[in-house]
């Protein structure tokens, strides 16, 4: 061998840790490279053009290729676009589309759509020209050709909701000529009345009060008849005992009247219009004497989320709410209010407000208390703040003799109790078993008692001990329990529990009224089943005449408030269905004015709120 040449050897040996360039065909196996490798071909493939690399804007396919899992912000498609053997063209031509008009042409079938925008179909739906003169709308004369037939809403109960027109233009009503009809119908209001027809009456005729202009009726001298008429002895007897009974009741009547309240009806008040969230009352201690004071949380589209003060003024025009001026209004502005209560805190009441980061998920949660301001304006400000990632309800309670506070979040596991200790508000009781076993949706409380409505659908019971701590006391099993209330009334307390419609059953809704005695261990038990349908919300009520009532409200919009009167024994009988409000309400409030023995049940709508008075004599 003529041995290795030393200088070619140097030129062209391949050195470890040296920059070298490698010119020529080279074959590695099992190379490892740590530093920069750049080559213009690597295994037969250009590295600028053939590969789809991360760090390209821009990358084209001229093959077929398939892949398992895609993830793509964006495509970019040059016609013809086949994508999955689909012209995409045609497919957006065609596609329904979430946004944006569209044309559709031909069958369209929808299940368990919600449409939130205008939708014109230029076919039929169900089968049915969708048009004027196939359909009777509300708000526009027309000409109804064929035969009417109005079905019941519960067939099986022929129950019709009540029928109001405003006005009617009718020829025939059931076949009868309507014209005809008119011109021989008696009216009430008709004065004097000629009836040219012979009249007989079936069967006996009753009036209260019947008055003649001459003495002959059916032929018989009415007024000799009557003076000639002789009673019995025993009757002159009746009536002076009946004087004598009315002089007593008089006595109790003008008794009762100087020392309470009796009830007496119900009147509809005038209508706030302000798109209203809740309304409560809250006696605020201003000199020289305390003021009932209505707020009203409210949530606008042309004004930040606020809460605005009125009082309740009963004046010549009637009775209405009028803006209370030494009041300012609470504006959210960068914050939207989403909740309002009122919390009794030693001998005050205060204000419980809720605010909502705008855009975020931070909750604020203060307690107000009022301050005089010296321009001579009531201010309220806030006395506790607290912060939390998710919205919390609170509602107030009184364990042993301190007040506290129970806030919790609907749908979520466990509460916070803080009671006023020394004028701070220090969280003193040990409620972990209710953290880690309840999830609560509804909170009541009253007489040392929580109630809740868990997700379980269970109410559950628990009592306060002498040393602070909350003990589970009892469970209610409800069908699909919605919404709670309860009250004091004759030393016992008073439980009503919503319970929704129970899908496909024939149960529409029901109240289940409760009650337990305030002594030693008892327990709640059923007093009453009130059978009813699209219950809402209900709430009772003391009034100041001593008597109980329950309010309720419905999904109906044609009767949203039915109220019902306590009767001891026999439980709570209807005594009001409302059918002159027509309202889609979203919540009821009611409104105890105790300084002025006054209460109001506020219905609220989404544009307005109704209001009926409970009057009093």
């Amino acid at each position: 061998s003529p041995g290795i040449n030393v200088v070619e050897y140097d030129k062209y040996a391949l050195r470890y840790h040296q920059p070298q360039e490698i010119t020529g065909k080279w074959i590695f196996h099992h190379v490892e490279v740590n530093g920069d490798f750049d080559v213009e071909t690597l295994n037969g493939y250009n590295v600028n053009t053939d590969l789809l690399r991360n760090d390209a804007p821009s990358g084209n396919f001229t093959a077929l290729k398939r892949f398992s899992q895609l993830h793509a912000e964006s495509i970019v498609c040059a016609p013809p676009c086949i994508i999955q053997e689909v012209d995409m063209d045609e497919w957006y031509a065609n596609g329904l589309r979430l946004r944006g008009n569209q044309t559709i042409e031909g069958t369209l079938h929808i299940k368990n759509g919600i449409i939130t925008g205008n939708l014109e179909v230029l076919g039929t739906v169900n089968g049915m020209q969708f048009n004027a003169e196939h359909l009777m709308l509300k708000s526009l004369p027309q000409h109804v050709n064929g035969t009417l037939r109005l079905v019941t809403k519960f067939p099986k109960e022929n129950k019709i909701y009540p029928l109001v027109f405003e006005s009617l233009q009718a020829n025939n009503i059931n076949g009868k000529d309507v014209e005809q009809f008119l011109k021989n119908v008696a009216l009430v209001g008709q004065n004097p009345l000629t009836v040219n027809i012979p009249v007989t009456f079936g069967q006996q005729l009753e009036a209260d009060e019947t008055v003649f202009e001459g003495d002959i009726i059916f032929g018989i001298n009415v007024t000799q008849l009557l003076q000639s008429t002789s009673y019995r002895r025993d009757i002159s007897e009746l009536a002076s005992q009946v004087r004598s009974l009315n002089s007593v009741n008089d006595k109790l009547a003008e008794s009762v009247f100087e020392n309470s309240p009796v009830f007496s009806h119900f009147e509809k008040m005038k209508p706030l219009a302000v798109q209203a969230v809740r309304m409560l009352v809250i006696t605020v201690p201003i000199h020289p004497v305390p003021e009932d004071l209505i707020a009203v949380h409210s949530a606008e589209s042309n004004r930040p989320s606020a809460i605005d003060f009125y009082h309740w003024n009963t004046g010549r025009k009637g009775a209405s709410l009028i803006p209370a001026q030494a009041f300012p209004s609470i504006v959210g502005r960068d914050r939207t209010i989403v909740n309002v209560k009122r919390l009794n805190l030693g001998l005050k009441q205060h204000l419980f407000v809720e605010f909502q980061v705008h855009g975020s998920k931070h909750f604020v949660q203060q307690i107000l208390d009022l301050s005089h301001e010296s321009t001579g304006l009531y201010k309220f400000i806030p006395l506790y703040v607290m912060n939390s990632t998710k919205a919390r309800d609170a509602i107030w309670m009184k364990i042993v003799k301190l007040d506290c506070i129970v806030m919790y979040s609907k749908g979520k596991a466990g509460m916070e109790v803080r009671c006023l200790r020394e004028h701070n508000l220090l969280q003193i009781l040990d409620v972990r078993q209710i953290e880690e076993t309840v999830v609560p949706l509804q909170i009541v409380a009253l007489e040392n008692h929580l109630i809740l409505l868990d997700s379980n659908e269970h109410i559950q019971v628990w009592r306060s001990t002498a040393s602070f701590y909350l003990k589970h006391h009892e469970t209610i099993a409800v069908s699909h329990p919605s919404h709670l209330s309860v009250a004091r009334y004759e030393n016992q307390l008073m439980l009503a529990i919503n319970s929704e419609h129970t899908p496909n059953t024939a149960h529409h809704g029901s109240i289940e009224i409760w009650r337990k005695p305030l002594m030693g261990n008892s327990t709640f038990v059923q007093h009453q089943l009130i059978l009813t349908k699209l219950p809402k919300q209900l709430q009772f009520s003391v009034l100041p005449s001593k008597e109980m009532l329950l309010y309720t409200l419905t999904e109906n919009w044609l009767h949203p408030l039915v109220v019902y009167r306590y009767e001891g024994v026999t439980g709570f009988r209807e005594i009001l269905t409302t059918n002159t409000i027509r309202q889609k309400a979203k919540r009821m409030s009611v409104l105890k004015l105790r300084l002025a023995r006054k209460e109001i049940v506020a219905i609220v709508g989404p544009e307005s709120t109704d209001f009926v008075e409970v009057v009093f004599v």
